[in-house]
């Protein structure tokens, strides 16, 4: 009887259903599609986060210069990734929630249309990138908004603070009467001066 040739390649044990079949695309993490950025350079942080949010800054400040040439592209970029680095330093070197509010503060302001003074500064170089990382939104407004911030402040300071020369200090008697007014040996109170003036009429017209 011939004797039986060994198979080359021997079948598996394994049944059919426990062999791990091959990973699916749907398996595979979800990765967003990256936000779109016009720049002869690419940006590489290390980090996806950074990446992106140098992306957004540059994107916001590109804006400002009509049809730019890639030298400009290449300036822009460096003046955004600067920002990008002394927000990041700023933050303890994180990406966490100081971070992105303030990423989003830059982003927000060198965007908007209404503000043209702001982004011409930081890409003309008049406003350095250390300073735009740091900036409040006060100070990153247009001259127009501090305008109307100030006469709104003052508004609110004339409603809520009183001015002194409108204020006379007031001695009250022993029992906080005002029976003496102006010398009495209580407590001193601070009334405006029109209700002094009344004061003053009622005694002219009591004598």
């Amino acid at each position: 009887m011939p004797h039986k040739k060994k198979p080359l390649f021997p079948k598996s044990k394994k049944n059919k259903k426990d062999i791990e079949p091959y990973p699916s695309i749907k398996k595979i993490p979800f990765i967003k599609k990256d936000i779109e950025f016009d720049c002869p350079h690419r940006v590489n942080t290390g980090s996806p986060e950074r990446d992106r949010a140098t992306k957004l800054i540059y994107n916001a400040m590109i804006k400002a210069i009509p049809n730019p040439n890639n030298v400009q592209k290449i300036d822009v970029l460096i003046i955004a990734s600067s920002i990008e680095h002394n927000i990041f330093r700023n933050s303890t070197c994180l990406v966490n929630n100081y971070y992105k509010d303030q990423i989003r503060s830059r982003v927000f302001n060198l965007a908007d249309s209404n503000n043209p003074e702001f982004v011409n500064g930081v890409v003309n170089g008049k406003i350095s990138p250390e300073n735009a990382a740091v900036m409040t939104a006060e100070e990153m407004a247009s001259s127009e908004k501090k305008r109307k911030n100030a006469i709104e402040l003052k508004k609110f300071e004339q409603r809520i603070i009183r001015r002194k020369p409108d204020l006379i200090p007031i001695k009250l008697d022993g029992d906080g009467s005002l029976g003496t007014a102006m010398f009495g040996c209580g407590p001193t109170v601070w009334i405006e001066r029109e209700q002094v003036n009344k004061f003053s009429d009622a005694d002219e017209d009591y004598e």
